[in-house]
This record gives C-alpha cells, structure tokens and sequence, in this order.
C-alpha cells in the first residue's frame, strides 16, 4: 500500500502506518500560521478497512473528506466516513485500485483548461497570458466582451480556496450563455489563478511568508502577479472588481456564503448593498434542496469591522482606494457546505446566480 501526495494539488505528511490506522498530517510549507488544507492518494488498499487520523488539529470536516477515483472527479463522500474533526473511515473495495482523499473539492488548472475549451470558440472569449509565475507557470487572463467599461474577476490569492473557483467557473459560462447582451458595453477581465504555483503544488497559501498574495497590495510587491495587475490596470476605467475567496475551514459563519465589503465610494454609497439584496432576492427564489443559500442580513462582513480592517492591503482595498472602483468586494464561499455537502453543480450555481446579481445592478446604471 502506497499513500502520498505526490502530485499536482497533492499535499500529506505520511507518519506511520499501523495495522489498520494510518497516522498523518498536512503540510503547512511556507504559511506561517496553522493552516487545514490536504490532498493525498492511496493506492494499493483493495479489501482494506482503514482509519484515517490526522495529526495536527481538526481538518476533517463534518461531511467527511471529498473523495475521487480519477484525482479530478470530486464529491464528497457523506458521514458514513466521518468519525472526528481528525479522523475518518473509508472500506475499500476489491476493486478499488487508487483512491483520492482531500479537505475539500479541488480544482487545478488541468479543471479550468477543460471548462474554456466550452467557451474557447465563442468570438467574445479571448485567453491570454497576465504574466508568468516565480516558478515560470503561465497565469492565465480570460477577456470576454469588447465594451469601454470594465470589470474584474480574481480567484485563489490563497491557493487552497478551492470551492470559490467553482463558482467562478458558474459566472463565466453565465456571462458567455447568459448575459452576453452586457458584451457591447463591458469587457470582463478574468484571472482565475492568482497563486497558480501555489494551486498546483498544492500549498496552503494563506499567510504565506513573507506575506500572502492578498497581502500584497503595497507600493513595491513582492509577487510577479502583483506587479503585473498593477501594469495591466494602470489605465483601465473600472466599474466592478470581485475577488473570489473562500473562509475558514467550517463552523458559524465560515458555514455561509459571505461578502467581505471593500469602501464604498462617496458618489454611489449603497451599489454593493444593492447588489448584496439582488444576490439574496435571487438565490431565495423557489431554492432547491441544494442551492447555496446567502441571506445579506446577516452574513456580510462591512469595512471597518472586526475581520474586515481599514488599512489592510488586500486586492478589493486596492482597487476601492486606489482605482476608485463603484463597487470593490470579496466574495467567501465556504469550503464544504451547512446543512448538506456542496457539490460541483451547487457551487456553478451559486456563481450564476452572483452573475444574475451583478446583471441586475449594473442594468440600472
């Protein structure tokens, strides 16, 4: 039997293995602070019954560990394998010769290169190179539209925020199936891997020394991504600009779908609160089982506020402060779900229907 995390988006630490109970723990790398992410395989386990017990904290969340045959199919699998917060269960069948066990779901770029090959024909789609990586990967920009106003989307300054690409992947087929009406008037900016070493190495990410992506906002950035958005915006007019983020690993508010807002600007005061109110009346309309669920009453987090400090450094301060942007803001999307498990669907649809809000609110400006 072979455990590891010895490939792309792979992350473990193999302690021991004793009988039927496997002993191991994530990687933190370079964060600085205990961080919850994993992602490793098993090969070689037919027949086995296993516990699974990580050493370095509660990482297991409440719906037990997403699970995949292939390392790119991912679900999650249900309490049957749920034990505690630091250990789950998974019988192995006779036939099962490799199975993938993470955190959460994962995405890696190999995800996002098949989804644009769907819209890669569409003449509004262009894909393009922002920059390239400390580690010489390509960071990927996507421009859709050909309009004078504009608007960006960022995803994964932290690496492992896996779920918040999912849901970007939902908005941008929405906007190419959707709300191409927008196309002649807006272009869409799109960097889906902001971290791209730090997605396919399988990083943490949050609080990265010597600080993270999103910390990175300052005068002399340390980030090849950094200095490059800083060179691609320097002239741009901007109406929009979301970051796509997920939180802390479960519990409370890290449960629910969450919006960190940046400063408002003195002209339009209430935009984001508008769209904050589009995005509830729309997800609450006839919601499935499974739809996401965001209830702006309670949920978002205001500038100034305990976990969203005036001052900090982050890309939607950036872009409030310094691009004067109507509307600045993060988006969380929690990594694993409330009352049931999220699934690919439930997180594509969630980020429809944050393109449905935003459509609503800019149609009336």
């Amino acid at each position: 039997m072979k455990i590891s995390g010895d490939y792309t988006g792979g992350n473990i630490k193999l302690l021991s293995v004793d009988g039927g109970t496997v002993k191991l723990e994530q990687e933190l790398r370079g964060t600085t602070q205990w961080w919850f992410y994993w992602n490793f395989r098993v090969e070689g386990a037919q027949g086995k019954n296993l516990v699974f017990e990580f050493q370095n904290g509660e990482v297991v969340c409440p719906f037990g560990p997403a699970v995949s045959d292939d390392g790119y199919n991912w679900s999650f699998d249900g309490q049957s394998c749920y034990i505690s917060g630091t250990s789950f269960k998974y019988s192995f069948s006779e036939s099962e010769k490799i199975k993938y066990f993470a955190f959460s779901l994962p995405y890696q770029l190999a995800h996002f290169d098949n989804f644009f090959k769907t819209i890669a024909n569409n003449p509004e789609v262009e894909r393009k190179i922002l920059t390239y990586s400390e580690q010489d990967r390509e960071i990927p920009l996507v421009k859709i539209g050909c309009g004078t106003k504009n608007i960006i989307f960022t995803c994964r300054h932290h690496c492992c925020e896996s779920t918040a690409s999912y849901a970007l992947e939902g908005l941008i087929s929405s906007i190419v199936k959707e709300y191409s009406v927008l196309l002649d008037n807006y272009t869409f900016h799109i960097i889906p891997f902001v971290d791209i070493d730090g997605v396919e190495n399988g990083d943490q990410g949050k609080d990265r020394a010597p600080h993270d992506h999103n910390r990175d906002y300052i005068e002399n950035p340390i980030y090849n991504y950094t200095r490059a958005i800083y060179r691609y915006t320097e002239n741009m007019p901007i109406a929009v600009f979301i970051d796509f983020h997920s939180p802390f690993k479960w519990g409370g508010l890290d449960n629910l779908p969450h919006i960190h807002f940046g400063p408002q600007p003195a002209d339009k005061p209430e935009l984001q609160l508008v769209f904050a109110d589009n995005l509830y009346e729309i997800i609450n309309q006839n919601p499935a089982p499974d739809t996401i669920l965001y209830n702006n009453c309670r949920n978002d987090l205001f500038y100034g506020g305990p976990y969203n400090k005036v001052g900090t450094p982050s890309s939607k301060n950036y872009f409030a402060l310094k691009k004067n942007v109507d509307m600045a803001f993060t988006i969380e999307t929690p990594y694993s779900g409330n009352t049931v498990p999220y699934t690919v669907c439930s997180l594509q649809s969630w980020g429809r229907s944050i393109m449905s809000a935003l459509y609503k609110t800019i149609a009336t400006q």
